[in-house]
Formats: structure tokens, C-alpha cells, sequence
């Protein structure tokens, strides 16, 4: 799957590790992860999200295929989705 996608999996040499440390959120606040990606300019683009609770429990989700966009328009596609899930 990743030659298809012509993804380099060789990367340079890390300089210094980073240490991630993950914390719960304060009681009543919800964590929205997004993503998108077009292979090309303009190329096949998805774009997704999910929505935890504070205690990272899972609110909901979306996925979408964009078609044939531009990665621009899948950036925006992400806020559009985010606000029509919230309204809900």
C-alpha cells in the first residue's frame, strides 16, 4: 500500500528524540483531532476527524472522499465538516 501511494520510507537521521507526554483534558472540554491529504495538486483528497471526550472516551467521527481537489480545498473541507458535525 505504501509503494502504491509512492510514500518514502527512508527518513534522515534524528538529531534528538522528543518525549511526548499525552494528558487528559479538563472535565468537560473535547479533543477534535483532523487530518486531510491530496496525492497531487490537484489529485484523488479524503479528509477525517474525531471527537473525544475529556476522558478520552469517543464522541464521534467522519470521513469523506473529496474526489479530485486541491490541498487547500481539503484544509478547508476539514473546517466545514467539523462545523456541520458540531451543529448537529
Amino acid at each position: 500500500m505504501i509503494k502504491f501511494f509512492g510514500i518514502n520510507t527512508r527518513t534522515g537521521k534524528v538529531l534528538r528524540p522528543l518525549p511526548v507526554r499525552w494528558e487528559f483534558l479538563s472535565l468537560g472540554w473535547v479533543k477534535i483531532n483532523t487530518d486531510g491529504a491530496a496525492r497531487g495538486y490537484p489529485s484523488l483528497a479524503t479528509c477525517g476527524g474525531i471527537f473525544r471526550e475529556s476522558m478520552w472516551e469517543f464522541i464521534g467521527a467522519f470521513s469523506v472522499f473529496l474526489e479530485v481537489q486541491t490541498a487547500m480545498i481539503v484544509e478547508f473541507m476539514e473546517l466545514y465538516m467539523l462545523w456541520r458535525k458540531l451543529k448537529r
